[in-house]
């Protein structure tokens, strides 16, 4: 909605058919639709074809990523427990991610130059692997107690 209010319309001025994204590549190559908001590697797909164009989203969905995460019908049912365990550590892994934004820009889990965190642990008790803003060598490295 945002894009067409970018351009002055409204919702009402489109038509939203619903098309999986192979048939969203055919209609736009046939000119049979203007817009699809296509994933990769669909988008590149019709990039190179000659029939397709990037605009850029941040001007009117600022700071959005659009990410798809699909289980196949096998791997759900033959191995849910996996399956679950797949998606909750997925789930972490992006919210680490979202942590580490600041003002829409990626900021690390790391504090400012020229100071230091103490290492994380994993829940197994190893230590991560430390990094740190001092310059090579010369920070103390920590101590498996740490």
């Amino acid at each position: 909605y945002q894009a067409l209010k970018k351009a002055g319309l409204t919702y009402e001025d489109a038509s939203h058919p619903l098309l999986p994204f192979p048939e969203m590549v055919t209609g736009l190559e046939k000119g049979a639709i203007d817009a699809a908001n296509l994933p990769e590697p669909f988008a590149t797909f019709s990039i190179e074809k000659g029939f397709g164009f990037r605009v850029p989203t941040d001007s009117f969905y600022p700071r959005q990523t659009v990410a798809v995460v699909l289980y196949g019908a096998n791997f759900m049912s033959k191995r849910p427990e996996v399956a679950r365990r797949f998606m909750v550590a997925y789930l972490k892994g992006v919210r680490f991610y979202n942590g580490a934004l600041k003002d829409g820009h990626f900021a690390g889990p790391f504090p400012p130059t020229g100071t230091r965190r103490a290492p994380a642990r994993h829940a197994s008790g190893t230590m991560a692997t430390e990094r740190s803003t001092c310059a090579v060598g010369s920070c103390p490295r920590p101590t498996s107690s740490g």
